[in-house]
């Protein structure tokens, strides 16, 4: 039965190869997706213990709303790891808010990717030390453990270097670090990354010594090893039980921890301030519906073709009848010629998968290995997927064809194919403009929307704006000469300073008024700027003045508000004047409102504009600006390097561009519309494959009627549209049921941006001018052929 199937396929060898084809891609592109899919899930799970440890989030409860955030008070860790018995350990890490510099013989360099740790992180996270023991490393301050590539990066060499010192550089000088232990890089599916992890009790004498104790402040990740057993909602019970007697009054709405398994955290939580940028829910299950989708449509292109030689089937069905064989054994053998296809298609589709996997990787911007095509979980699906395609597919000639009456089987040449079997292939292939339809639509609004926010007016002009990181604070007290020296450049319009640029971190400033009090916890962004910040970003002032470096009281109460920090003060359209009260940590401060500015879009724009206060607070910038007017940027740079090394000779120069920071924060949605770009093609490649063989199928069967019009004087125009009105009918059925659907899914999508586009009509236009041509070109060429033999020769054809 094998070689009958085998001969039958070889027989038939031009629809076999189109739906190899068919099938090949749907499975390369299934296959491709769930291994995604898979590696998307398995974040944070090399961890032994991932079943068990938790992070502590907190929640802010503030009169406009509460806020999440993935950190909390220092102090936590300690009193739960003392008191709560359901927790065998707790670790923190705590993020520098600015590079770090690191001696490297004669040179320096920054270094961003550094975290501070307790040496219990070892003990709850695993960690593969090369050298050195997780038990000892980080047990003391100033002491640091290296990950392998930092190693090499500053010695040339991941071994023998406990013991050894690596210097960085502080405004108080030089600060060597001991070398406790060399772990092996941190694998890319983990929401934590580090370079260096430096103990955190060498930084416990911050703050008065309330660095590592304090209930009153943030910025600490913690997290903890449950113990076996315990479950999320215990913990949870736990945490606010046990801190309850710890939080006073005041911090009651502005500390309310609680926990987040660590297998949520990457698909799950997408808080500000997280460690790294975090996948997405919604980009998964939409993955899988294209993935669905692609291998629905391979199906349906092999189901049409079945449908379609229904004549040729059903007359073999017949002939094989007369000659006894049972219903059975044709179903068996119809069934085994799928499967041959199916798991044919599977293999070659695993080899591509093999080549892809790279090219994937850097596409989705995500680290994939084709090795877990060797794990359980993903032979089962490729076993699976190959298996039910084949039997799915291979229903219908095994079961519809096999229970053909054997005479009306032989007859089915002169009455044509039944209307049943022509039904199922008109919904089959309405399905398959359906799929199209949608994909084209909502790849299409991603499209819009991504040049939306890559386009739109933030409110400030970021062109040519030239960011210099400001490394321990080195040129802060310089500033003033720092730009006397470089505003006679020509190439140079402004120099500014500040401690927050757009699509970075800000601090948040508890305020209150004479109408708001301290108790109702309203807190603004702070943005802590010179006085020629404003003026660099093309920032306009609508009411009051700009900071002026001629008027004292700038440097010390002055401060500009955006319209929704007014509108949240409730401070009028016009608040110039009126007095505010900042706290930035240690107590509050009266401040006077000298002018009002737009609300500007400093956050990405799938968040809403929060209340901004721009002042000089802080003693600190972390960024010198740079507005350029773009005639020669290197040369202007090269100069503004030159000056920086005669001020801060010990510091690295880096710089970047505003725009390239802006774009980033689109990235993931950038990769998105791009791999959803390559879906369309793929799933028209496949309705091209479809429609082009039921297209030559349908002008094969209708050989002769061609022939006939054409002796009675059609032109090739009218035979055309004999064929392409039926498939017409089936994309108007299509085009509505994708109407309600594509709208869907594109609103759906269009939810996570707090600016956003309205569903233009072009959209479905597009797709539906998109479809229209896929359909002419993929059966054209067939029908147009057909049109074009000689009547005589058609007239003859059996």
């Amino acid at each position: 039965m094998m070689k009958t199937s085998v001969r039958g396929l070889l027989k038939r060898g031009k629809f076999t190869v189109i739906n190899l084809i068919g099938i090949i891609t749907g499975f390369t592109t299934f296959f491709l997706i769930i291994l995604f899919v898979y590696s998307e899930n398995l974040f944070d799970k090399y961890n032994q213990n991932f079943d068990r440890i938790y992070r502590i989030n907190n929640e802010v409860k503030l009169n406009t709303g509460a806020i999440h955030y993935p950190t909390t008070a220092p102090g936590i860790a300690e009193i739960l790891d003392d008191e709560l018995t359901k927790v065998e350990e707790t670790g923190r890490f705590y993020r520098f808010h600015t590079e770090l510099i690191v001696q490297r013989g004669e040179e320096v360099l920054s270094e961003e990717n550094i975290l501070a740790a307790d040496p219990s992180v070892f003990r709850i996270f695993t960690f593969n030390f090369i050298e050195g023991s997780p038990a000892k490393a980080l047990s003391a301050p100033e002491t640091i453990v290296l990950t392998r590539s930092a190693a090499k990066k500053y010695f040339n060499k991941d071994h023998d270097l406990v013991g050894q010192s690596i210097i960085f550089i502080s405004p108080r000088g030089e600060r060597p670090f001991l070398i406790t232990g060399i772990v092996e890089d941190v694998p890319a599916n983990s929401h934590i990354n580090f370079d260096m992890l430096t103990a955190l009790s060498s930084y416990k004498q911050n703050n008065n010594g309330t660095f590592l104790t304090s209930l009153d402040t943030d910025g600490f990740y913690t997290y903890m090893l449950a113990s076996p057993g315990t479950s999320g909602e215990e913990l949870k019970e736990g945490i606010t039980s046990t801190l309850r007697k710890y939080i006073n009054e005041n911090n009651r709405q502005l500390l309310n921890p609680y926990p987040v398994a660590l297998e949520q955290i990457h698909l799950h939580s997408n808080l500000r301030n997280e460690l790294e940028a975090n996948g997405s829910t919604m980009v998964v299950y939409l993955f899988m519906i294209c993935a669905f989708s692609i291998l629905v449509l391979s199906g349906m292109n092999y189901v049409n073709l079945a449908t379609a030689q229904a004549i040729k089937r059903a007359k073999e069905v017949g002939v094989r009848k007369t000659l006894g064989a049972e219903k059975k054994n044709l179903i068996i053998q119809f069934l085994i010629e799928s499967l041959i296809l199916t798991f044919t298609a599977a293999l070659v589709s695993i080899v591509a998968v093999y080549f892809l996997v790279p090219v994937f990787s850097d596409i989705m911007g995500r680290t994939m290995s084709f090795m877990y095509f060797f794990r359980f979980p993903l032979i089962l699906v490729v076993i699976l997927a190959a298996l039910l395609f084949g039997l799915a597919a291979g229903a219908y000639p095994a079961f519809i064809l096999s229970s053909y009456d054997a005479l009306k089987s032989l007859k089915e040449k002169a009455t044509g194919v039944s209307r049943g079997a022509k039904m199922i292939r008109y919904g089959l292939v309405t399905l398959q403009l359906f799929i199209t339809l949608v994909l084209l639509v909502n790849n299409d609004v991603i499209f819009r929307q991504i040049n939306y926010v890559l386009n739109k007016d933030l409110g400030f002009d970021h062109t040519d704006v030239v960011v210099v990181n400001n490394f321990a604070n080195s040129i802060t007290q310089k500033l003033d000469y720092f730009k006397s020296e470089l505003q006679q450049e020509a190439n140079i319009n402004t120099i500014s300073a500040t401690s927050s640029i757009p699509g970075g971190l800000r601090p948040i400033v508890m305020v209150k008024t004479p109408a708001i009090t301290e108790k109702e916890n309203l807190d603004m962004a702070l943005v802590n700027v010179d006085f020629d910040f404003l003026e660099t970003m093309d920032i306009p002032v609508i009411e009051g003045r700009q900071f002026s470096n001629r008027n004292m009281v700038d440097s010390i109460s002055s401060i500009i508000i955006n319209k929704e920090a007014a509108s949240i003060l409730g401070l009028g359209e016009n608040p110039v004047g009126e007095t505010i009260m900042v706290n930035w940590g240690v107590d509050y401060e009266q401040k006077r409102v000298i002018g009002l500015v737009d609300d500007i879009n400093f956050e990405p724009l799938n968040r809403k504009t929060e209340g901004v206060i721009y002042g000089k607070i802080l003693p600190f910038y972390r960024y010198i600006l740079f507005e350029l007017n773009g005639e020669d940027n290197a040369a202007t740079l090269a100069r503004v390097e030159n000056v920086w090394h005669e001020l801060a000779p010990d510091k690295p120069f880096e710089y970047f561009y505003l725009s390239d920071i802006l774009k980033k924060q689109y990235q993931e949605q950038e990769q998105l519309s791009n791999i959803l770009t390559y879906f369309t093609v793929i799933s028209i490649l496949l309705s091209c494959l479809g429609l082009y063989s039921l297209a030559a199928f349908s002008t094969e069967q209708r050989t002769k009627e061609i022939g006939v019009r054409k002796v009675l004087g059609a032109t090739k125009a009218q035979i055309l549209w004999l064929v392409v009105k039926n498939f017409l009918i089936l994309l108007a059925g299509a085009f509505i049921l994708a109407l309600p659907v594509s709208f869907l899914f594109s609103s759906k999508w269009l939810e996570e941006f707090v600016y956003r586009i309205n569903i233009p009509a072009i959209s479905f236009t597009l797709a539906l001018l998109i479809t229209l041509s896929v359909i002419l070109i993929s059966i054209s060429y067939s029908v147009l052929l057909a049109a074009s033999r000689n009547p005589v020769k058609s007239l003859k054809y059996e």
